[in-house]
């Protein structure tokens, strides 16, 4: 998108002398894609994630990136609403403690809610062309009734594993409109976040 230095110039009776033309939208990803990768993202606020410290600061649905190196400490998230990202360092290139590399999450958390806090939390819109299926996590296969470990994972439809999970022991016969989640079952999944959410 070109560069706009000057959006409006008026006269003193508000006469419009010049406009700068609207920007035309261009779609640069599929919104599928762009909707499993805030869900890859929303992993980091959740049990395992980077984020997961400051996941019981945050009372809404929040994808993001933590990132570390020896200068910088960096925190990069979105809601649906606000994107945010925090920076924690030295503008001299000295290196920061590994207390400090930790402080970009809580600042993001605390900002996120502060500068959100009286809009109502939104889910992140589910656009058509995404699937969502209980896998195994060791396999990567769709999960059956005999894997103790089962995980929804959302995917651009036609990507989702195909084969089911066959470590422990055979795979029971199933259909393949038996494997798709029940939205039922989804929603359920989506209810136990949005009481994360509220609850912490």
């Amino acid at each position: 998108m070109p560069t706009t230095a000057i959006l409006k110039i008026t006269d003193s009776n508000g006469m419009v002398l010049y406009e700068a033309p609207q920007p035309k939208g261009e779609a640069i990803v599929e919104p599928s894609a762009a909707y499993v990768l805030t869900r890859l993202m929303e992993g980091v606020f959740e049990n395992g994630g980077t984020g997961n410290r400051v996941a019981s600061i945050i009372k809404r649905p929040v994808a993001g990136k933590t990132g570390t190196t020896d200068t910088d400490g960096w925190m990069v998230g979105f809601t649906p609403e606000l994107s945010t990202a925090v920076w924690v360092g030295y503008d001299k290139g000295r290196d920061i403690t590994t207390t400090d590399g930790r402080r970009a999450a809580p600042i993001f958390a605390e900002f996120t809610e502060k500068a959100l806090e009286n809009i109502p939390p939104k889910i992140f819109p589910i656009p058509d062309g995404v699937v969502s299926v209980y896998i195994n996590p060791q396999s990567g296969k769709l999960a059956t009734a005999a894997c103790p470990e089962k995980e929804l994972e959302t995917f651009i439809s036609g990507t989702e594993p195909t084969e089911y999970c066959d470590q422990h022991g055979k795979a029971p016969a199933v259909d393949d409109a038996q494997s798709k989640v029940d939205p039922a079952e989804e929603s359920r999944s989506l209810w136990n976040n949005i009481k994360r959410w509220w609850l912490n």
